[in-house]
Order: C-alpha cells, then structure tokens, then sequence
C-alpha cells in the first residue's frame, strides 16, 4: 500500500492555511508570480479535487482550472481526505490518471506532496500566516519530487522556478524550497 503519512500531514497544514486567509487578502501577490492569494486557492482546491479523483479512479473534470469553488476551505478538507484514503488503498505502481494522463500511485504521492507544501508555503508567506510544514516533511518532498522534476518543467510559465541555491547548512524547508524555485528569505 502507498505511504500516505507524510502527504496527510502537509495536506492538514495547508488546508489550515488556506481556512487562515482572510476575504481581504485576495488580490495580494504570493511567492509563486502568477497567482494572486485568490488565483492561488483556487489552484490548490481545483486539484486538490483532481489528486483525490485519481486516487479514488474517478472521473476527471475536463478543466481542472474551470472548476467552481464555493467554500475552498470545506472543499479542500473534504477532497484531502478523499485523496489520503483512496491513495492509501492503492500499491505504489498502482496507475492513477490525472488530467494529462496516468503515473504510478506513488508518484502522484509524491507530486502532491511536493505540490502541496510548496503552494501551502506560498500561500502562507503571501498572507503572513506560520509556515509549520518540518523539515523532515520537505526532504520527503525534495526527494519525492527530485526524479519527477526534470528541467523542461522549470522556468518561466511552467510549474517550477529554477532551483534556487541555499546554503549547505540550509534546513531542509530552505533546501526544499530552493529546490522547488522559490527563495526561502
């Protein structure tokens, strides 16, 4: 079965962030360039859904971006949960299909994972929230992540910067998130 302990942890704190963000911060730019905080949730919830339809082999919505969210602290809790259980129950090299096609179980683990920790960080840094992800949790991202990132997914309009240097006594939030293309200061 699919380790599932670490992605439930970053799931429960990112989706407290996103409970945190105030109706006023919506326009506020984050870490990650093209989204504003509004544009940000919207993306974290609409495949949060996506993730968890994958692990539960249900059908995919055409746009993954054109979904509607109504309540996107509800909807991400109830769509984490629904992706822990189904990934849960599935083997590692299980096939899963995400919007652009189909990987094993365990890589979408690690997608999500990675995903999940690096947009939770923006989204917190952008609305002057705590970041509480451990290190721990992102050296399991850095690694999850580090045979699924390959270059052509990193620059400008892709969904990684380039990886940003930290220092070798970086912690491993700071080493994940150069990793992941963001500046952790």
């Amino acid at each position: 079965m699919t380790d599932t302990t670490t992605l439930e942890s970053v799931l429960r704190k990112t989706g407290a962030i996103v409970a945190g963000v105030r109706p006023d911060q919506g326009q506020l730019r984050t870490p990650c360039e093209d989204y504003s905080v509004d544009q940000l949730v919207h993306h974290i919830v609409s495949w949060v859904k996506v993730f968890a339809n994958a692990g539960a082999g249900d059908p995919q919505p055409k746009d993954p971006e054109g979904q509607t969210i109504d309540n996107a602290s509800a909807e991400f809790e109830r769509a984490a949960a629904k992706a822990v259980a189904g990934y849960a129950k599935l083997d590692d090299d299980a096939p899963v299909t995400l919007s652009s096609g189909s990987m094993p179980a365990a890589a979408s683990v690690a997608m999500m994972t990675g995903e999940y920790l690096a947009h939770g960080w923006d989204l917190a840094r952008a609305t002057g929230q705590p970041v509480e992800y451990t290190d721990a949790e992102a050296e399991a991202a850095r690694i999850g992540l580090t045979p699924l990132l390959s270059p052509e997914y990193r620059g400008p309009g892709m969904p990684f910067g380039h990886i940003v240097e930290v220092p070798d006594d970086a912690s491993g939030l700071d080493r994940f998130l150069g990793f992941a293309g963001r500046s952790p200061r």
